[in-house]
């Protein structure tokens, strides 16, 4: 049984450096190693390249806290003109030195001391406390070199002070636990020039290390010396010598190769664009290339570049600080191109520019910020992410519109290449498949033949509403092959016009999903052979709607999510049993019956019945009834319907000759359609089919004023002898068939002049239809001077006025 812990023991009071040691991650991070993928220098290319380097990161926090001190000096001093970094790997130390300004070498009166040991040998002591003092250094909090110092098992700091005649030099040992008396001497020559000099230990034994050799962290601290010479000002040189490389193996022999290459000589780049060509290649070009940015008080420098491998990639640094992971001023600049592109951005489908996102745009960009923040702010002591408002930087970077509009001509190809790769992996998720066994909604029938061997004799009933399938389902009973060739699809409303629709509506859209399911249809698929159209699980597809206009347009959308999404199954006769016929027909039922004693007269549509009523005394003496949908009809006159298939199922036919309305006022004489027409679908003269016309003036968002054209051009009909070249008349019609552009001409346009009649009030008296027939029969019903319920209204109102659209 383990002994029981005194207060003492529990409850432990730290003083600062017992605190840093106990808990490293706090203030250099950890202690141990860890494997991350980070931008080094292959010395073989002499490039940047991204590798997995193992290190340690409170060790190489350490190496940084004073190579940023050195380059914070060259803010303080301008004239300052060279940093020299040495990386003893033998004896195992690290000299970083600058020629700048050195450290005033007197007594504080405050706290009695010299102020380098009172900056390099106690924590929380900084000059850069006053935030009111707005600076650009890199140093804040009061730990930077303190923190070297702990994690030492020695440490060495001299500087000249030539202000004050005077050289001083101290060192600490183990841990910053040992301080020893400083040697301070009286300069010897006034021509003693300033500078500070820093030299570190590392306690290895604390980073579960022996030395440098053959360590990860080694190229870091190049790649580090690397940043320092292209992000400080380009008359400051930075010098590396890295000496105590030998051996005989393969890693020894890679780090006798720093000895070679960095030993002593200035670093060959002196700007920020030398420095980011280490990462984007040196054949790079300005304005072609990458785009450079900076800010008239140089406080700013910024270069933009394509990714080549579309994955995004930052390289930022503040006061000479790498921010590892990015933070606020990346996001300052990232931010304004983005936005530019999204508000600049345009392309013929409007789904694409719905679907794109600010981290698209971001995905393909190479960003290189080199920036001075004023008192900057981080997540952390590790400074690896920026946090300072943008409000608080103490200067701008406003990106030119030169830069944003060349860098998104570069990029919006690439954009518009991956949005459509999107939508059609997106599109793609719901495809169907020719297979026998279906998981689909329950009032969804599919033919037991579909997506055998017999596809090609099914034929897929897709009708309006519920009420109209159990007309189907009694109706096919009366047909050879039932329901094993017979399937049903019930739709719930009216069918999506996809013609300008989203692609991600599209994708959503469980109707459209579903067809693609029973039907087996592919986004993207091509029907233009056999061996295509075998992949089908329906040979045919029938359209059964009401005989009203409502059901006109639910057939025109059907054919226009054809024509719009796969456009040989409405151009192609490859279907059927022998395909050789359409894909798409429709199942006609009569929308009134005028019966006298024996005689009974059927009509197909309106224009039809009042052309009869004209020259039958307007149907006196005739039992007149209108049959509003399918649902109205009883089972037995249903059956009747299907007993007689041939009547009354009419297929389309698809004309390719520009006969359709050849007159100076067709708007669409000098229009083409590039994503609803093909080489296929035109007539030799290269001229868009009369058919495709068709489809597209009644559906496209953008042929509005064809439409309204289209609408004011038709003229009602007055029961003429010629009235039947205005509309369809389905009991004229030849070989059962008519053309797309007859159906958009002659029925459906009764369903668009029907919709402005019934959406458009009157100039008369302010009503609609619908509203006028309520009022006209609660005037009718004695001024409604007694309570009556809404239901009963309704059912009167039908009854009085003709109300044909529910309750």
């Amino acid at each position: 049984m383990s002994k029981k812990k005194t207060v003492e023991e529990i409850y432990q009071k730290k003083s600062p450096r017992e605190h840093v040691l106990l808990r490293p991650d706090t203030y250099v991070g950890s202690t141990t190693k860890d494997t991350q993928k980070i931008f080094v220098l292959d010395e073989s290319t002499n490039l940047m390249v991204e590798e997995d380097v193992e290190y340690v990161p409170a060790l190489y926090k350490i190496f940084d806290e004073i190579l940023v001190n050195a380059a914070d000096n060259k803010q303080r001093d301008a004239s300052m003109k060279e940093i020299r970094i040495k990386i003893d790997v033998k004896n195992g130390f690290i000299e970083v030195k600058n020629d700048g300004k050195g450290i005033p070498i007197e007594v504080h009166k405050e706290h009695n001391m010299y102020i380098p040991e009172l900056i390099f040998g106690n924590l929380l002591t900084s000059s850069n406390y006053d935030d009111a003092d707005l600076k650009t250094v890199g140093g804040r909090n009061g730990f930077g070199a303190k923190l070297a110092n702990i994690f030492s098992t020695k440490f060495v700091v001299e500087t000249v002070d030539s202000e004050r005649g005077k050289k001083y030099r101290q060192k600490w040992l183990k841990n910053m636990s040992k301080r020893c008396e400083a040697d301070i001497e009286s300069l010897t020559s006034k021509r003693m020039r300033d500078y500070t000099k820093i030299t570190f230990y590392p306690d290895f034994q604390r980073f579960g290390m022996h030395s440098f050799e053959n360590e990860g962290i080694l190229k870091l601290f190049v790649k580090r010396v690397y940043d320092i010479a292209g992000t400080t000002p380009k008359d400051l040189s930075v010098h590396l010598n890295v000496v105590g490389c030998g051996g005989g193996d393969e890693n020894t022999t890679a780090m006798s190769a720093y000895s070679e290459k960095y030993n002593g000589s200035k670093l060959s780049i002196s700007t920020f664009i030398d420095y980011v060509k280490l990462f984007i290649g040196g054949d790079k070009k300005s304005k072609s290339d990458y785009f450079a940015y900076k800010t008239d008080d140089e406080k700013w420098e910024v270069v933009l570049a394509l990714s080549e491998d579309n994955e995004y990639r930052q390289v930022s640094h503040v006061n000479s600080i790498w921010t590892m992971k990015g933070g606020t001023h990346v996001k300052y600049v990232e931010n304004q191109f983005v936005k530019y592109f999204k508000d600049n951005f345009k392309d013929k489908q409007k789904k694409i520019k719905e679907m794109l996102k600010p981290k698209i745009v971001r995905d393909h960009l190479f960003i290189f910020v080199n920036s001075l923040i004023v008192n900057p702010a981080f997540s952390s002591q590790t400074k690896e992410v920026l946090t300072t408002k943008s409000t608080s930087f103490g200067s701008k970077c406003v990106l030119s519109e030169d830069i944003n509009k060349r860098l998104m001509n570069k990029l919006k190809t690439l954009v518009k290449e991956e949005l459509n790769f999107k939508l059609n992996q997106a599109a793609k998720k719901t495809d169907g498949k020719r297979k026998s066994k279906l998981n689909l909604p329950p009032e969804i029938d599919d033919a037991l033949d579909a997506g055998t061997r017999r596809s090609a004799d099914c034929t897929l009933i897709v009708t309006e509403g519920l009420s109209a399938k159990t007309l189907a389902v009694a109706g096919i009973t009366e047909l050879p092959g039932r329901n094993r060739l017979y399937g049903i699809f019930p739709l719930k409303g009216k069918l999506l016009n996809v013609r300008d629709a989203p692609r991600a509506q599209i994708n959503k859209n469980a109707e459209i999903n579903n067809l693609k399911q029973i039907l087996g249809l592919k986004h993207g698929g091509k029907y233009n052979d056999k061996k295509a159209v075998q992949q089908l699980r329906y040979g045919k597809v029938m359209i059964m709607t009401d005989q009203d206009t409502d059901g006109s347009h639910i057939k025109g959308l059907m054919i226009n999510l054809f024509h719009s999404e796969w456009p040989e199954l409405v151009r192609q006769q490859l279907f059927g049993p022998q395909h050789n016929e359409s894909f798409i027909e429709q199942f006609i039922t009569p929308i009134v019956v005028a019966t006298k004693a024996k005689k009974r007269e059927m009509f197909y549509s309106i224009p039809q019945y009042e052309r009869w009523k004209a020259t039958h005394n307007d149907g006196k003496g005739w039992k007149i009834k209108y049959y509003k949908g399918l649902g109205t009809w009883q089972r037995n006159e249903g059956k009747e319907h299907f007993r007689h298939l041939q009547k009354h199922r009419i297929a389309f036919r698809y004309r390719r000759s520009q006969n359709h309305n050849s007159n100076s006022n067709n708007p669409f004489n000098n229009t083409s359609n590039t994503s609803t027409t093909s080489s296929s679908s035109a007539s030799n003269s290269g001229v868009p089919a009369a058919d495709d016309l068709a489809i597209v003036k009644a559906f496209a968002k953008d042929k509005a004023d064809a439409r309204k054209e289209w609408i004011s051009g038709f003229t009602e009909c007055d029961g003429a002898e010629n009235d039947d070249s205005k509309y369809l008349d389905f009991t004229k019609i030849r070989n059962q068939q008519i053309t797309y552009s007859e159906f958009i001409d002659k029925d459906l346009i009764l369903f668009s002049i029907s919709d402005v009649h019934r959406s458009v009030p009157s100039l008369c008296d302010g009503l609609k239809p619908g509203q006028r027939k309520i009022l006209y029969c609660c005037f009718l019903k004695n001024n409604l001077r007694t309570e009556l319920r809404v239901a009963q209204l309704s059912g009167y109102v039908s009854e009085k006025s003709a109300y044909h659209h529910g309750e």
